[in-house]
């Protein structure tokens, strides 16, 4: 490497396997996703897709399944997408249906990546790695083709080749190495790591002595000069972090909305990390999707709590505003994303120590009087930004605030792709099942709706003797002693694969919560909404419209557990073909807003 080369700021992948990208990843440290990371790029196609500035790539009409069906092949450039397209859980073969399913929100990520390599090629030093045994007038076309693009900025490209490989090219800018042969050996995909950091370490200086293994260590403690214990801090460069700051006392629905944001935050870009922080407990909902937490005591039940009965409320109130301020200045949050009511207490912290923010604001029944929340008031008048779970048609915010707002339609969890059969999972083999769950974050008549529908499934039990009930009472649900059980009814305090029990039910009965309605009707399965009354949500009706737009959505009208058993029976009795439908994307609409925000296209 002459040694008038000044220093790269970042080294991008360009195939021809994934070896490259991981290499680069492990060694560096930097997990900016880039557009060919982990994609198969033959040379012919890869010099098509630049030349085309990358009009002609991802193509739906153009994508096929490879015939080991292992890959998905872009028919006119010959570049495989090995990891973009859904599996059968537990195998490497892609769906045959995924291509029609996922490619609307694959083409968003593959656009955002298109953007974010004009933006870094175009103002950072970069160097290009590629993996390839090229004629020395492929090496000289890969260059011209990337300067081009870079335009005015300087680029430089590493080719690495097999042992032995003769490349005796001349290029100031154009750099070869060899000894990273390919293995055939599926498992051995990763490389060699002693020979790539060899490679590696002559074109990029670490900001620290630290190993790749030992840099992403836990960060460790010391003791300053009062003795008191902190926490040493990483001198090298972080990643963004978005934390998620949720309610939990009354349902799991705001903690589960947010769960499906930060997902598709990280499979969009997994160098973005995640926290939450939950008033009340995850219940097991965010540890089932490897979902980062910690607990913030609650307000009100810190001032109800007889545990607290020693300190006043002043107290209280200083001890609830230093675990927030604590949790930001040691987490240090890019951004904290709130959905619909948030803590107080966290929200001054965050105000106070200038981190910017943003607050999901769901539809309510009265604007006006959701406003003047003092929680909620806290943050809008803080100039956060807005994201609204909704289409603009379904709910409209005050004029004063749109110019901060995005829709992004509604957030609901991806679907199963060939979900276990419900009967296998309960082991209730021969038996159509019927789940019965809540929606809409419980309330005081919670325990009267469930006996009303056990009543009702009592009654259907007399007349269809193949059916079983499934009762999930959400995880905050307590009122156990007053529940009217009966033979055939399995009870289930919470159902981490809530949407795959759901996916394979002959039917299912449910309030009308936002997240389980809208997920129900991408199921597409039989389901009977019995909406009720809430302070600021209207289920009915949320209800009254869905039961409009889904054919599978009946909205219970009836007053009587009789009249809800006729329904059953009328549901259970009719065929309906279980065609799912196409999934909302609003998670990963509000996942690139987030990205927006971070100035993630930027890298």
């Amino acid at each position: 490497m002459p040694v008038s080369m000044k220093p790269f700021s970042r080294l991008i992948s360009l195939g021809s396997r994934c070896e490259c990208a991981y290499q680069i990843r492990r060694y560096t440290g930097d997990e900016t996703a880039s557009y060919f990371d982990w994609l198969g790029t033959p040379h012919c196609g890869l010099i098509q897709v630049l030349r085309s500035n990358f009009s002609k790539i991802f193509q739906k009409q153009n994508l096929m399944i490879s015939d080991d069906r292992l890959t998905v092949i872009d028919q006119s450039n010959g570049i495989s997408f090995r990891h973009n397209f859904s599996k059968f859980p537990g195998t490497k073969i892609i769906d045959p249906l995924s291509i029609e399913r996922d490619y609307e929100q694959q083409s968003e990520k593959m656009n955002f990546l298109i953007r974010r390599w004009y933006q870094t090629i175009q103002s950072e030093s970069v160097l290009f790695i590629r993996q390839e045994a090229p004629s020395v007038s492929e090496a000289q076309e890969l260059y011209d083709v990337l300067a081009k693009q870079a335009g005015d900025n300087r680029v430089c490209l590493l080719i690495l080749v097999p042992t032995g490989y003769d490349l005796p090219i001349k290029h100031p800018n154009i750099y070869v190495e060899s000894g990273c042969a390919h293995s055939e050996d599926a498992e051995q995909w990763r490389g060699n790591n002693a020979i790539w950091d060899a490679i590696l370490a002559k074109y990029w200086t670490r900001t620290s002595t630290e190993t790749p293994e030992q840099k992403f260590q836990e960060p460790r403690a010391k003791v300053n000069d009062e003795n008191k214990l902190i926490v040493s801090v990483r001198s090298a460069p972080r990643s963004s972090l978005v934390l998620f700051q949720v309610p939990n006392q009354v349902g799991l629905g705001h903690m589960n909305r947010m769960a499906c944001v930060a997902l598709a935050l990280r499979e969009m870009d997994p160098a973005i990390r995640v926290l939450f922080v939950v008033e009340g407990s995850s219940h097991g909902l965010l540890e089932s999707h490897s979902l980062p937490y910690v607990t913030l005591p609650s307000p009100d039940l810190v001032n109800r709590s007889e545990c607290w009965g020693a300190w006043s409320k002043d107290e209280k109130k200083e001890i609830l505003k230093a675990l927030a301020i604590t949790m930001l200045e040691v987490s240090r949050p890019d951004i904290v994303i709130y959905d619909c009511f948030p803590s107080i207490h966290f929200a001054h912290a965050a105000i106070a120590l200038g981190i910017k923010s943003m607050l999901c604001i769901r539809k309510v029944k009265k604007f006006e009087a959701y406003a003047s929340d003092p929680r909620v008031r806290t943050v809008i008048e803080s100039d956060a930004a807005i994201l609204v779970p909704h289409w603009e048609d379904e709910f409209q915010i005050p004029p004063s605030l749109m110019s901060r707002a995005t829709y992004v339609g509604p957030i609901v969890k991806s679907l199963p792709i060939n979900p276990e059969p419900v009967q296998m999972k309960f082991n209730l083999l021969g038996k159509r099942v019927i789940v019965i769950c809540g929606g809409g974050g419980g309330g005081l008549d919670t325990i009267d709706y469930f006996n009303f529908c056990l009543k009702a499934f009592v009654q259907v039990k007399s007349e269809v003797h193949d059916v079983v009930a499934l009762l999930i009472t959400g995880p905050l649900f307590t009122e156990w002693g007053r529940l009217n059980l009966t033979s055939d009814v399995r009870v289930l305090p919470f159902d981490p694969d809530f949407t795959s029990t759901c996916a394979t039910s002959a039917l299912v009965i449910s309030q009308a919560g936002y997240n389980s309605i809208n997920e129900l009707a991408a199921l597409n399965t039989p389901t009977i909404c019995l909406p009720a009354e809430r302070g600021f949500d209207n289920q009915f009706e949320r209800a009254h419209n869905m039961a409009m737009e889904y054919a599978n959505i009946d909205c219970f009208e009836g007053e009587t557990a009789e009249a809800l058993s006729r329904l059953i029976i009328a549901r259970l009795n009719q065929s309906v073909e279980r065609i799912r439908l196409d999934v909302p994307d609003g998670a990963y609409r509000a996942a690139f807003h987030v990205m927006n925000l971070l100035g993630r296209e930027k890298g």
